[in-house]
């Protein structure tokens, strides 16, 4: 007589981007035994919808947050009102299901579900993808029961002990084997062309949209560039390329970009924690731009982590340095890809 063993089911929470969202399912996929159910709480962005329809999922469960009034404070109360709201959405759709843990990866979405779980007595383990967390990790490491990290300087900001993990890559040790030859064959690129990739992440980002497109373009018309502009400058950026007469691939955002990383010999990014373990694990070259705003430079803790970790092909630039002087992006990708031209060699 053969025994059925029922399955595990475990409720992921992240949302606003792929950086997220692609982590926490990752984690909660290869972590538990392979019997394990998925269930997903995310926001109602259309990204968050589009990046998890790719998954195998049990249920899916969207809830409306607006974003933090840090000014304008008399939006506070629809604000209150909203978490509230939250809170008890996430309270019924815990019950319901019953989930063994939550997996979270952060981000303000996470407060109400974990907090719910928490009322529930249902176990969290959270994972915090950056060197520095944000607010709301710092607040749900309060509930939960494991805490896990890729970057070693992480350890600081945590009060509970902490579990070193390796980043939940998507990819396997496979597609690492594939050259960057026959990656731009399959692509239907010329496959002894040098190729740039440029990663904005699943939101894009204007600045590399931008400055790119301030590089001669007499210099970029002897490469191929692979370019995630974010949605709503698809159409812009594909047209510069194309009235420039130079080879592109254009997207805003795609599920599976192995055969991207496999094809680049070098790669222009953000500092998401994502991007940069990922070209890690592909071997690449990379001009690492970070995101710095009034209200976080997390991505800035990340990039410089990893280039301590990886001095031979992580370059870090500052964007106020790029645009005080403009020269130094260019120069950058001149020094990377004539290396690149010589290790080939």
């Amino acid at each position: 007589m053969n025994v059925i063993t029922p399955k595990t089911l475990i409720c992921c929470v992240a949302g606003k981007s792929g950086g997220h969202i692609l982590p926490c399912l990752q984690f909660a996929k290869t972590h538990f035994e392979s019997n394990t159910e998925l269930i997903f709480i995310s926001t109602t962005a259309s990204l968050d919808k589009k990046i998890i329809s790719s998954f195998e999922l049990n249920d899916h469960l969207a809830l409306y947050l607006p974003p933090i009034p840090y000014k304008a404070f008399w939006r506070l109360p629809f604000f209150c009102i909203s978490t509230i709201r939250a809170c008890i959405q996430s309270l019924w759709y815990l019950k319901k299901h019953n989930p063994s843990r939550i997996v979270s990866t952060g981000g303000f979405i996470s407060l109400p579900v974990c907090f719910a779980a928490w009322i529930l007595q249902i176990p969290i383990d959270l994972f915090e993808l950056n060197a520095v967390p944000g607010k709301a990790t710092l607040l749900i490491s309060k509930l939960a029961t494991n805490i896990f990290i890729c970057f070693e300087e992480s350890k600081t900001f945590f009060k509970a002990k902490c579990i070193l993990a390796n980043y939940p890559i998507r990819f396997s040790e496979q597609d690492t084997l594939i050259s960057s030859e026959i990656a731009r064959t399959k692509l239907g690129f010329s496959p002894l062309k040098q190729t740039i990739l440029i990663l904005g992440g699943s939101q894009g980002s204007e600045f590399l949209n931008t400055v790119i497109q301030k590089i001669p373009n007499t210099f970029l018309s002897n490469y191929t560039i692979i370019h995630q502009t974010g949605q709503a400058q698809i159409s812009d950026c594909s047209t510069f390329y194309t009235t420039h007469g130079i080879e592109a691939r254009v997207f805003g955002y795609e599920s599976n970009i192995a055969s991207y990383y496999q094809a680049a010999d070098l790669v222009i990014c953000r500092a998401g924690a994502g991007t940069l373990f990922e070209t890690v694990f592909f071997k690449k070259p990379c001009i690492i731009i970070p995101l710095e705003t009034n209200t976080t430079d997390h991505q800035l803790n990340n990039a410089y982590a990893i280039q301590k970790a990886h001095t031979e092909t992580m370059i870090v630039l500052r964007q106020k340095d790029i645009v005080t002087n403009p020269i130094l992006f260019f120069t950058s990708i001149q020094k990377v890809l004539a290396t690149q031209v010589k290790v080939q060699n």
